[in-house]
């Protein structure tokens, strides 16, 4: 238990060309062996190709595609009298973002044989289009949660 209070957690900066928070988050997910730069040119570069698959502004098309694969539900275990069940739980709006944001960077750094610009982007489209593995992931979820309904009732 903590001694003193625990202070709000404080927002990344803005990022310079969108003034986007949500960028801010994916760059940080994005950069390896703290390039910040490198992961800024990477997602503008890849916001660019996505907005033209999908003719949308490149912020639009960063959104949309956070949204449409951000997680309304969760599974979370909980060992009662000896076995575990799957208990679906709403996911908080903040922790379905960090989790939408984790899925699309994972789901593209899964990919083989691109650059990380034209993987990003292919998994920018295909969240908007809902298709791609990090919409698939979601959609996994979103089933194993409906299947466990009936152990909503074991909630906390």
């Amino acid at each position: 238990m903590p001694r003193r209070k625990l202070m709000p957690k404080k927002p990344p900066a803005p990022d310079t060309k969108y003034n986007s928070i949500l960028l801010s988050r994916y760059v940080g997910k994005v950069m390896l062996h703290g390039k910040k730069e490198r992961a800024l040119i990477i997602l503008y570069k890849a916001l660019d190709a996505a907005a033209k698959k999908t003719k949308m502004k490149p912020i639009e098309v960063l959104e949309a595609a956070t949204e449409k694969v951000r997680p309304l539900v969760e599974v979370q275990p909980r060992r009662i009298g000896g076995a575990t069940y799957q208990i679906p739980t709403e996911v908080e709006h903040d922790k379905g973002i960090a989790l939408a944001i984790r899925w699309i960077v994972t789901a593209s750094r899964k990919k083989k044989g691109a650059p990380m610009v034209q993987k990003l982007a292919g998994e920018f489209a295909d969240a908007v289009n809902k298709t791609g593995g990090a919409y698939r992931k979601r959609e996994d979820m979103h089933r194993m949660a409906e299947a466990n309904k009936a152990f909503s009732h074991l909630k906390w």
